[in-house]
């Protein structure tokens, strides 16, 4: 009778701590994705900033940053590029695979731009009906449309990559390396 007395209190007792255990790890696990999210969001946003104010992009349109990924958003369009455009962000992040890559990328999945950025540059936010080349837009966007890409980051935030391009052209943009130094983005 004694054993079965024990038995219970040990299986209660054993339950009562799984419990623990798990809610310790899930808490664990949202904290997680607080802290990473808003670092990624206010270097981003910085360097965003930096990039406006080094190629004097204001008064202009800019293109609403889509939801997607970089990359994902190239593979839709244009496959074979992708695989090259992949490539050239590995070389200049100086990342070896594939995964750690995707880890660095999954994490831009959430960015918001500033309004303050929008505001500070006049920029005028359009959306993907604004490509196509009609008068109406040209009359809403003169000086072009601005597409800036989701920055994305070497795992210690020191380096970055962010294709920069204007709409009504056929170019992709073009794929800029910046590196923080002395307190600031600086173009490589």
């Amino acid at each position: 009778r004694y054993q079965q007395f024990n038995t219970k209190n040990i299986n209660s007792e054993m339950k009562q701590l799984f419990i623990i255990l798990i809610s310790l790890s899930l808490f664990n696990c949202e904290k997680t994705e607080q802290i990473i999210l808003p670092e990624y969001n206010s270097v981003a946003n910085e360097l965003i900033q930096q990039v406006l104010k080094d190629n004097s992009f204001s008064d202009c349109c800019l293109l609403e940053i889509p939801e997607k990924t970089f990359l994902e958003i190239r593979e839709e369009e244009m496959p074979l590029i992708a695989i090259s455009t992949k490539k050239i962000i590995m070389e200049k992040l100086q990342i070896k695979s594939d995964k750690s890559l995707d880890s660095l990328e999954n994490q831009t999945r959430n960015f918001k731009i500033n309004s303050d950025i929008i505001n500070e540059y006049k920029l005028n936010l359009v959306n993907n009906d604004a490509l196509r080349f009609t008068d109406e837009n040209l009359t809403v966007c003169p000086k072009g449309i601005l597409i800036i890409s989701k920055p994305i980051f070497d795992k210690d935030y020191k380096t970055a990559v962010v294709s920069i391009g204007f709409g009504y052209t056929c170019s992709l943009g073009n794929i800029e390396k910046y590196r923080w130094e002395n307190g600031k983005w600086k173009h490589e």
